[in-house]
């Protein structure tokens, strides 16, 4: 390996090395004790210096990126697939990317005398939940250990967050239930295995949310075991 490959720890240890050159570095990397001790020094460094450095953004910041936003209009990516033609992603989550950097300042964007339709202020208002400073992610257990649901108390607000639920006939539909020392309440119904966000009020004393298999039209009352169970606690 040329001896100079040693001297790339310092740009390696702030991303400023080219791909070639980042490819060949991990393989050095791989074989070298010393260079990945000093690109673990010099990140730890690095962040120290910019943690030291932090600066309160300008109150004018906001405003000015609020102003971009509205002025500027989003144009949505290429995706392809396999066979390189454009593929189309759910709908969903083109809106909750506009959304999520609406809902950072506050807001819901909409052109000149437009209203937003149901769908956005849902997906707003899911993402004002995942982007409150208070928010904590929790996983399930079971069955859907891949669900998440993200907390806000602050708010008094969930989002979950269905993954790795098993499929249902059509008879059959997921419903969400958050759970306190008065019992089970449904906080709603998933649709599918990757049914949209489930946004629901949390009372402050909830400290568990389960999921059930129950009814097309869901039930009054669990029917079933959980299928998930997420404490909150």
């Amino acid at each position: 390996m040329n001896a100079e490959v040693h001297t790339l720890t310092g740009a390696y240890a702030l991303d400023a090395v080219s791909e070639t050159e980042r490819i060949a570095f991990e393989r050095h990397l791989a074989d070298c004790a010393t260079c990945r001790q000093e690109v673990f020094e010099l990140r730890e460094t690095a962040a120290r210096l910019g943690a030291a450095s932090v600066v309160e953004p300008p109150a004018r910041l906001r405003a000015a990126v609020l102003d971009g936003i509205a002025r500027t209009r989003q144009r949505p990516p290429v995706v392809t697939d396999g066979d390189g033609r454009p593929a189309r992603r759910w709908r969903r989550w083109a809106i909750a990317s506009v959304a999520a950097a609406a809902v950072v300042a506050g807001v819901i964007v909409a052109g000149p005398g437009q209203t937003p339709d149901p769908a956005q202020r849902y997906e707003a208002a899911v993402g004002s939940v995942l982007a409150a400073p208070d928010a904590v992610t929790v996983h399930g257990t079971g069955p859907g250990a891949g669900t998440r649901v993200v907390v806000s108390r602050a708010r008094g607000e969930i989002v979950v967050l269905a993954a790795g639920l098993p499929a249902l006939d059509p008879a059959r539909v997921y419903q969400v239930w958050v759970i306190g020392p008065d019992g089970p309440r449904s906080a709603g119904l998933l649709a599918g295995q990757q049914a949209p966000p489930v946004l629901a009020a949390i009372p402050q004393e909830a400290d568990r949310v389960g999921i059930t298999a129950e009814p097309a039209g869901g039930s009054a009352h669990p029917t079933t075991p959980a299928v998930a169970m997420i404490s909150l606690t």
